[in-house]
């Protein structure tokens, strides 16, 4: 603990604020919140015990609920056929299949299904209430005559029997089912009921569908096609049947899906196909309508050959221009009485002679006259040479021919030029008709190609349709079962207590650290000197009895009765601080005050007082409270004559002091109480008194009335050379103790500091390593003396109010 005091200590030094800061500005340092936890930790254990103790009450209150689940999976719809040019249907990417299948299995379909097979309008009431006690493992059924309503099962030693109103609808035995008022059930065993009968109720079936639908869940289970069937109730044996009922509907009602829409597909297959059917025979009737009208068995044919047609007269029209032109150089040549041979050998050459068998044996003549005459030429003959003249005159006559076999070719070529045209001409007017007739044939023949096409895939269609019309199964498969649940998922009662503890922990410390700020009261030594500069003269911890009983005057003298125990240790402290607190003079006259009553002040000041007469000094102790006197009852001294009776000159200051068990201790009781306390204690008699008592003794201490109440303390203040402030923790207020230490600070009296009273031990972050050490000493003298503190007392301490011991009254 000393550890974690000075750890506490030095956080609390890191996060102290600079000088510079407001007086009075409030920062919850680690070691006060430690400290408030310590000082009222029964408001926290408080709390804590109701939060958990409701938190517990309430889970056990709460219903427990039962959990189970079955799986199935669901496969994308495959053709039975694939290939052979069968259209499959294209998937839309906007349509999550899963998503749609869990919408069907949250269906009123599904769930009405379900509710059927396990029996749901069937509720068990009381005092039964779960359908396993009574139904064993098997779901009773409940058909559509069944009347809704309240039934009773009674329960006799051998059979059992269903009963409406005052009719019974049936009986069987144990064992055997009972089929009655349109229930059927078995029960397998007696039920161990004092009743001898319990209550079962029929609800309407859309009410059983409402609790299907109400206690059903599901999941797709990540990266699968598997969907997990939750379904959430009180009775174990009714969630595990309906989570097997509904994935079982779900399979049913998707396989009975499949097959309605493909017989569906199927008849509308049919007729889509009778009505194409129809359409595909009168576009054939109106394409052979088309070719008896225009007498033609395909235009297009037709158009086709006029084209090549005009192309090939075309050609021959092209060729015969080539032979035309041909011949009309040849006759120019020959026509040229200067024409050169070799023109006439180049004409000779072309396609034109060549293929025209009399010219171009003309030509052949020709050449071959001319190349006898050069021979002849060359043996030597000369042109008038009669063999010359004759073949001069062979070439000439030739020539002649050749002129006019050419003439009368190229006139025939001219005549077929001209048949070429008209041919060419005619076939252009015959084709200039067909265009729309193959605009029209071409129309009517795709017609009759796109219904073919589409009777065709009709055709395909109808056999695939009649195909998965016929199959067996659907595309979901249970892959798991749903079992009985042999625990509860809710509530979580471990779970639920360990949050009530935490809230209750929570709530604890915040109504703790709410107390505490709205206490105003004092809290800890430091803030004495930080909010009101008064020095902490010592720290006083609340006293416990030892050594007497409690709550008698001596008790209180813990200086004298028991000096060795920490309260003592305390006040001896407080005797050395004064000491040194001016020690440039001895003070020897003091006066010890309080904001307001019961901050212990007298006990404070009687303790104090016996600890200078322990150190040897004769002390005197006065009681100045002259409106509550104690000091007489607690030393037990005559309280007459007292101080009242030395001012007024009644008595004398010897007669008025008394001794004590105490050595070297005296006490002047108050005497009679005086109407004007606060003028007799400032009179000038007063100063005279005290200067002779400072002639007898070596210190003087006042008890002296509570500052607020009354101004005798700042009276009495200036006085004497000293004045003390006696705060009591967690019972004087701040605003108390600053209005106190203004009162003294404006009748200019010296005030030495302020001394902290009643502080807790248990906390031992005061006194940090002594601390520890003062409390382990005053346990160890609380069991030597074999008795523990009282439980008032403690309790007292605990909430900030101190202990019996230190509140004098005064």
């Amino acid at each position: 603990m000393p550890d974690i005091d000075q750890r506490f200590d030095e956080i609390d030094e890191a996060r102290r604020p600079d000088q510079g800061q407001a007086a009075g500005q409030a920062v919850l340092t680690p070691r006060e919140l430690l400290r408030i936890l310590r000082r009222r930790w029964a408001i926290i254990a408080g709390v804590f015990a109701v939060v958990v103790a409701f938190g517990a009450w309430r889970t056990w209150r709460q219903p427990r609920i039962y959990q189970a689940a079955a799986t199935v999976r669901f496969q994308q719809s495959q053709p039975p056929i694939t290939g052979g040019g069968i259209p499959t249907p294209a998937r839309s990417f906007a349509v999550d299949p899963l998503q749609s299948e869990q919408m069907l299995i949250r269906s009123k379909s599904v769930a009405e299904l379900a509710a059927t097979e396990t029996g749901m309008r069937l509720q068990v009431g009381r005092p039964i209430r779960l359908r396993g006690p009574l139904f064993g493992d098997s779901a009773p059924r409940v058909f559509p005559e069944a009347r809704s309503g309240e039934y009773r099962i009674e329960f006799g030693p051998n059979t059992y029997s269903l009963r409406s109103g005052g009719t019974t609808l049936g009986t069987a035995r144990y064992g055997q089912r009972l089929a009655a008022g349109g229930l059927s059930f078995v029960v397998p065993d007696r039920p161990s009921v004092r009743e001898g009968f319990t209550v079962i109720d029929v609800i309407p079936l859309a009410n059983a569908i409402d609790l299907i639908r109400a206690g059903l869940a599901t999941r797709v289970v990540p990266q699968t096609d598997v969907v997990e069937i939750t379904f959430t109730g009180q009775d174990p044996v009714l969630v595990r049947d309906a989570a097997n009922a509904v994935a079982s509907a779900y399979g049913e009602f998707s396989s009975d899906l499949q097959t309605t829409q493909a017989r569906l597909k199927t008849r509308f297959i049919e007729r889509s196909l009778a009505e194409q059917r129809v359409a595909l025979e009168a576009a054939q009737t109106r394409v052979q309508a088309f070719k008896e009208r225009n007498q033609t068995p395909d235009v297009s044919g037709e158009v086709l050959a006029l084209a090549n047609n005009i192309q090939r007269f075309e050609g021959e029209r092209r060729g015969a221009l080539v032979e035309q032109n041909t011949y009309r150089q040849l006759l120019g040549k020959l026509s040229q009485a200067d024409t050169v041979d070799d023109d006439l050998r180049r004409l000779a050459g072309t396609e034109a002679i060549t293929k025209n068998g009399y010219v171009a044996s003309l030509y052949t003549r020709w050449f071959d006259l001319l190349k006898t005459r050069e021979e002849m030429m060359a043996a030597g003959r000369n042109a008038v040479h009669p063999d010359i003249q004759a073949i001069d005159k062979l070439i000439a006559r030739t020539k002649r021919d050749l002129q006019e076999a050419s003439r009368v070719y190229l006139e025939g070529v001219a005549s077929r030029l001209r048949s070429f045209d008209e041919t060419i001409a005619e076939l252009r007017r015959q084709s200039e008709r067909f265009p729309p007739l193959e605009s029209e044939q071409a129309r009517l023949l795709a017609d009759v190609r796109t219904l073919q096409k589409m009777y065709d895939d009709l055709q395909s269609q109808l056999q695939l349709a009649r195909i998965n019309e016929s199959a067996e199964g659907g595309n979901v498969r249970l892959v798991d079962r749903a079992q009985l649940p042999t625990f509860a998922v809710s509530p979580n009662r471990r779970r639920a207590v360990q949050f009530a503890m935490l809230i209750g922990l929570l709530l604890g410390v915040a109504a703790a650290i709410g107390l505490e700020k709205i206490d105003d009261s004092v809290k800890s030594p430091d803030e004495l000197p930080n909010r009101f500069e008064l020095p902490v003269l010592g720290q006083i911890p609340a006293i416990r009895a030892a050594g007497r009983e409690e709550g008698t005057p001596l008790s209180r003298l813990v200086s004298h009765v028991d000096p060795r125990s920490v309260v003592a240790e305390a006040y001896r402290s407080l005797r050395t601080n004064i000491a040194f607190s001016r020690a440039q003079s001895r003070i020897r006259t003091l006066v010890l005050t309080s904001p307001g009553p019961a901050d212990g002040k007298s006990t404070t000041v009687a303790n104090l007082a016996i600890t200078f007469a322990q150190q040897g000094q004769k002390t005197l102790l006065v009681d100045a409270d002259l409106r509550r006197a104690v000091l007489d009852k607690t030393f037990g001294v005559p309280r007459t004559p007292g101080l009242t009776e030395v001012v007024v000159g009644v008595s004398s200051l010897d007669d008025a002091v008394h001794g004590t068990s105490v050595e070297n201790l005296f006490i002047m009781g108050s005497g009679q109480l005086p109407p004007n306390p606060s003028e007799l204690l400032g009179s000038a008699r007063m100063r005279e008194v005290l200067e002779a008592a400072r002639a007898q003794f070596d210190v003087i201490l006042f008890d002296s009335p509570p500052l607020l109440a009354v101004t005798d303390a700042a009276v009495l203040s200036t006085v004497v050379e000293g004045a003390i402030l006696v705060v009591r923790m967690g019972s004087t207020s701040r605003e108390a103790v600053r209005r106190a230490a203004a009162h003294l600070r404006t009748v200019n009296s010296r005030v030495l500091g302020a001394v902290l009273n009643d502080i807790d031990l248990n906390t031992g972050s005061y006194y940090g390593g002594y601390g520890y050490y003062a409390y382990s000493y005053h346990a160890e003298s609380r069991t030597r003396n074999g008795r523990g503190h009282r439980v008032r007392d403690r309790v007292r301490s605990l909430l900030g109010q101190g202990s019996d011991a230190a509140n004098d009254g005064s």
